[in-house]
């Protein structure tokens, strides 16, 4: 129950922070890419600093912006930073400071579409 209510607020602080930045560049979405054999996401970088571990990793790396991120892949934020990943369907998932996020399952079975994460 905790990390559903933390999740609602991330959430709810991404998208009223996304309501007013106003006066940024669009940025590219993935739902206009074609579909691809493995299911991915991309991650874009808002406030510094990120850190990743791709699925069979041990060590966490810094993230760039843009990174496909795939199902095992594991997000972590600093007391600063501020993330969102973006889905081939359009959906978003933000991340506040001081946040771990695990992709838990990421399909894209023509309509069996599946996105869990767990924080």
């Amino acid at each position: 129950m905790v990390a559903v209510t933390t999740l609602i607020v991330l959430v709810g602080a991404g998208l009223s922070w996304a309501a007013n930045r106003g006066g940024s560049a669009a940025k590219p979405s993935l739902a206009a890419a074609p579909a691809s054999t493995t299911p991915v996401a991309k991650l874009h970088i808002i406030r510094p600093a990120v850190q990743l571990r791709a699925k069979g990793n041990t060590e966490f790396r810094t993230a760039r912006e843009g990174a496909t991120l795939r199902q095992g892949d594991v997000l972590r934020t600093d007391a600063a930073g501020f993330v969102e990943v973006e889905y081939a369907d359009g959906s978003l998932t933000r991340l506040g400071p001081s946040t771990e996020f695990s992709i838990a399952r990421l399909t894209e079975e023509r309509g069996g579409r599946q996105t869990r994460g767990s924080i």
